[in-house]
């Protein structure tokens, strides 16, 4: 007598977690940790930024060559990625705020694309992720020559 196969149950461990809801949760939390190191780096820049444009200010004569100071173009697109989309819309001194709600953003979209296949998963993530950064850079450029 054959033993009939019992499918393959979809949760893990016995947890009651399915692997939808798992790859939901790593998903949201790579997006995090990329989002975190990302944000990182761009304040240091920006840190370092502030630093060159006081010195420049300061300075009786013409800065050095090598204490090049970012471009506003180069400024913006820094900011949105210390801040993320959120800085387009809380421009002052709200940097917590910000990186709470661009944590959310990408934590979102790093679990929507954990659904995908892993290859093509990363490749919409990192595609959709440059979209937002783009277009956050070009608003924070052009948002100050804007009048409402």
């Amino acid at each position: 007598m054959a033993l009939a196969r019992t499918p393959r149950p979809t949760t893990s461990g016995g947890r009651g977690v399915t692997r939808w809801q798992e790859r939901l949760v790593s998903g949201a939390m790579l997006a995090l940790a990329f989002f975190s190191f990302e944000a990182g780096v761009a304040t240091i820049y920006l840190a370092r930024d502030e630093g060159c444009r006081s010195a420049a200010l300061s300075a009786r004569v013409a800065p050095a060559a090598s204490a090049e100071c970012l471009s506003e173009l180069e400024l913006a697109a820094t900011h949105a990625l210390a801040r993320g989309p959120a800085a387009v819309f809380l421009r002052g001194e709200l940097t917590a705020v910000a990186w709470a709600l661009s944590g959310v953003l990408y934590a979102a979209l790093g679990g929507a694309c954990a659904q995908l296949k892993p290859g093509r998963a990363i490749l919409v993530y990192l595609g959709v992720h440059a979209l937002v950064i783009v277009v956050a850079a070009f608003l924070l450029y052009i948002g100050p020559h804007v009048v409402v």
